[in-house]
């Protein structure tokens, strides 16, 4: 399961990551490795295009390869299973003809949606960082240190895969 932080860009200068490395959760890890968005998704007018965001993230020199080939891994996965949900849906489409445009909508977002959550059931990166509209996306596979990351920011919040919110215990 994985749990993502929202944080504000506005606030992008101030955020702190817990020193416990996100892949093995070792207290104090001996190296950071540098995350970078490369993809705005929904960017504000206001903002530069291509604009990216970097961030050092404590991380154990041994662990850093393994962040990351699992954003690759992730990233790939993700569109494979959106793939799938499109290709089922034509399939669909062929299968039953012409409907009410409903009932395509709600077979649409049925599809998305479980593509999304067999993404995170099947595979989730030890850390991922995503820009979207004012917010950036920080998405732990541990749901602790993502609660730690989210109290040492100032969020009372954290996102559940399918975007559910939780309060998190202070």
């Amino acid at each position: 399961m994985t749990t993502r932080v929202d944080i504000l860009k506005e606030s992008y200068e101030k955020i702190k990551f817990p020193l416990i490395c996100p892949v093995c959760g070792i207290n104090k890890p001996d190296s950071t490795l540098n995350m970078r968005t490369y993809i705005s998704y929904n960017q504000p007018l206001k903002e530069k295009i291509g604009n990216h965001w970097n961030l050092d993230v404590p991380v154990c020199t041994s662990h850093k390869k393994k962040i990351r080939i699992g954003r690759i891994v992730s990233s790939i996965l993700f569109f494979l299973l959106i793939l799938l949900s499109m290709l089922t849906f034509y399939g669909i489409w062929l299968a039953i003809g012409d409907q009410h445009w409903a009932i395509y909508t709600v077979i649409g977002i049925g599809l998305i949606s479980s593509g999304i959550f067999i993404h995170s059931k099947i595979y989730s990166a030890p850390l991922l960082l995503e820009s979207f509209s004012y917010k950036l996306l920080f998405t732990f596979r541990d749901d602790v240190l993502a609660e730690k990351f989210a109290r040492l920011n100032g969020i009372d919040k954290v996102q559940s895969p399918m975007n559910q919110s939780r309060k998190i215990s202070k």
